[in-house]
């Protein structure tokens, strides 16, 4: 036996030892899992709000930023070889230019120069969420484990967000007793948007679990996490997308599957329900009062009635109508300070506007509604790929169920952490069928 082989004999149990403790994916995403840490599991009372240019800014936030810079510059130097060309869609190209001209409307906008800043701000972070979600896929070489290990982190999150409001533990933060026990929400999400990353999310998980790709068990103990948390949110908007969901899987699944993924989901959801409401009660699902929404909306159509042509292509400018941003950070509380609600010339306005869609066509124009349909031909176009596929069928359904989210709340422009896991699992799945597509090319070739 050489020398050669004799000291390859003594370093094996070495590096089968440090391979079980530290695998690979962990050396290479090991950043990454820090910050999701730190935005998922770290108590609002520890996070510090810095002063940028007079406008508070809650740090991990902000942090979003140097972030995106930090993930990019491996790409000016080593680009991604083992995706294909525009995989990505230009989805990070739209979100840019949508920050950039979001920043030019403001000049319009009539609002004061503070206001001016704050949406500014808004608009970079926004757009450094998803530029960062981008910069994360493209740098993972195993796509489909790092879904996989996203939806176990965030699934566990989700526990101990429901366990909190199950349990009562959180109740110093208290706010509407309308359903029984306070609402499930955390650091990442509100109780009114949470559904936006749960849905995705519920669908890779099912998804693996049905192609046995990851073992069933574990696949939809996951799915039960999921679903028990979009149920506890006691949103009305996330039990009606998690009712498409459960239609999207009938359409989506092939066969056999069709039935088992419809069954499994039902089943998942009746106990989930079953555990959430033996506490909490139904009252605010079933009402039928017109809310402030509503309220909202009639009053947008009146805005958009008396515009010129010029004021529809433009829009009114960020902010003109929702200056949310230093309202939120700086109101305290905005129900006891009268700030929840604007009056208008036109009726009620909530202080934001509770849609993407509102916020980017009445505020931004024509080039926001060119953005929104530039997301949407993306989603379907992933869905028309996924198809064809076969393997991401469920998941694509999913992420385009989701997308209906920005109807109900304002997504994609005020939440950045949040927001950057969704993209997390929109350039994940587009991450997915490039591979998938450049792979059929070759064996085709």
């Amino acid at each position: 036996m050489s020398a050669s082989n004799v000291m390859r004999g003594l370093h094996a149990p070495a590096m089968t030892s440090r391979t079980r403790l530290f695998p690979a994916w962990l050396a290479q995403e090991w950043f990454f899992w820090v910050v999701f840490a730190a935005w998922t599991i770290l108590p609002p009372t520890l996070i510090p709000f810095w002063d940028v240019a007079g406008i508070p800014v809650k740090s991990t936030d902000a942090l979003t930023i140097p972030l995106c810079l930090l993930y990019a510059a491996p790409r000016i130097f080593s680009p991604c070889r083992w995706l294909p060309k525009a995989w990505h869609l230009w989805l990070p190209g739209a979100l840019l230019a949508l920050a950039a001209w979001g920043m030019i409307s403001t000049y319009w906008s009539d609002i004061r120069s503070r206001d001016v800043v704050a949406m500014w701000y808004c608009m970079v972070v926004s757009a450094a969420s998803g530029v960062l979600a981008y910069f994360v896929v493209s740098s993972v070489s195993d796509v489909r484990g790092f879904l996989w290990r996203l939806v176990i982190a965030l699934s566990c999150v989700c526990c101990l967000y429901t366990a909190q409001s199950y349990l009562g533990l959180n109740a110093s933060a208290k706010t509407l007793d309308d359903f029984g026990i306070e609402r499930v929400r955390g650091p990442l999400f509100e109780a009114s948007t949470g559904y936006f990353l749960l849905i995705p999310a519920m669908a890779f998980a099912l998804q693996e679990a049905l192609a046995r790709r990851v073992k069933p068990l574990h696949g939809l103990g996951c799915v039960f996490c999921l679903a028990l948390t979009t149920i506890g949110l006691g949103s009305r908007a996330g039990l009606i997308l998690f009712g498409l969901f459960i239609l999207s899987c009938a359409w989506a699944a092939k066969g056999r599957t069709k039935i088992i993924a419809v069954a499994v989901v039902l089943v998942i959801g009746a106990a989930g329900a079953a555990v959430i409401f033996t506490k909490a009660k139904a009252d605010r699902l079933l009402s039928k009062e017109k809310n402030l929404r509503s309220l909202t909306h009639e009053a947008v159509v009146g805005i958009m009635m008396d515009r010129s042509p010029a004021q529809l292509l433009t829009g009114s400018g960020l902010g003109s109508w929702w200056p949310w941003y230093l309202t939120e950070t700086e109101g305290g509380d905005l129900y006891a300070g009268g700030l929840y609600i604007r009056h208008t010339r036109y009726g009620i306005l909530l202080y934001h506007s509770h849609s993407t869609v509102l916020t980017l066509v009445v505020e931004m124009g024509l080039l926001g509604l060119v953005f929104l349909l530039w997301l949407a031909a993306a989603l379907f176009t992933a869905l028309r790929k996924a198809w064809r596929t076969g393997p991401n069928r469920i998941f694509a359904a999913g992420i385009l169920v989701s997308v209906f989210s920005i109807g109900f709340d304002l997504f994609l422009v005020r939440r950045p952490t949040r927001d950057a896991v969704w993209w997390l699992f929109v350039f994940g799945l587009l991450a997915l069928l490039g591979r998938e597509y450049r792979g059929g090319a070759r064996r085709h070739a």
